[in-house]
């Protein structure tokens, strides 16, 4: 039943979508309007798999992160072309200053203009990413019923504990707040993080782990307090 109704708020989201394209259209707006779509994060474990991804909503493994992006720009981005370079929704605020021409505007942001991106230019691929997710989930007593392990096409809510994650190219790390724990994962060989690389490669761990908490600290982030 969770999934018909899940089924049904997605029909309920193309509908309304499908009256914001008519509507553009309508107003001759289509041809010069840059339309960007995306998820906030990956899927509710209870409703979809996020195979071949580990994790789900809730935790920085790839199948809470990563999600698939589409843009739409008549002229610009061409129809069915793909991009595989990493981006994140930061990026999207200095993407919509330079579109709507507002470059003389202050303003400061943690992301990059993907506009060289939508018009098939080159651009860095190896800047660092950050997630953080000072949190406990699920909240209060449904934590302790949760499951331990963060698995792969489990379908069910797993035990979320406090954690960051910066990545570099193909290199990814995760850092677990409670124990300072980390774990390092090669996406590029292993889009499934089964293969922890923290301890056979200590120096790439090490720079990774520096640059994910000087990151934080700069930006004075919220830190978890622990539950236990």
């Amino acid at each position: 039943m969770q999934r018909i109704e899940y089924a049904a708020f997605l029909e309920t989201l193309d509908h309304y979508v499908g009256q914001l394209l008519d509507t553009l259209k309508s107003k001759e707006l289509d041809q010069n309007t840059l339309i960007v779509f995306l998820s906030d994060n990956g899927g509710h474990p209870e409703f979809v798999s996020n195979k071949p991804l580990r994790g789900s909503k809730w935790n920085l493994y790839e199948g809470g992160i990563r999600v698939p992006m589409l843009a739409k720009w008549p002229g610009v981005v061409g129809a069915g072309s793909f991009c595989h370079t990493p981006v994140i929704g930061y990026d999207l605020y200095p993407t919509f200053i330079e579109v709507g021409g507002m470059n003389n505007v202050s303003h400061e942001s943690d992301g990059v203009s993907l506009v060289p991106l939508l018009k098939k230019e080159s651009m860095s691929s190896d800047r660092p990413l950050y997630w953080h997710f000072p949190y406990y989930h699920p909240e209060g007593n449904k934590f302790g019923a949760a499951q331990g392990v963060i698995g792969i096409d489990d379908f069910s809510v797993s035990k979320t504990r406090p954690q960051s994650a910066i990545r570099v190219g193909d290199r990814k790390l995760i850092y677990f707040e409670e124990d300072q724990r980390v774990e390092l994962y090669d996406l590029g060989q292993d889009v499934s993080e089964q293969k922890d690389l923290s301890r056979l490669e200590p120096e790439a761990t090490r720079l990774l782990k520096k640059s994910l908490l000087d990151y934080l600290k700069s930006v004075d982030a919220r830190r978890a307090t622990p539950l236990f």
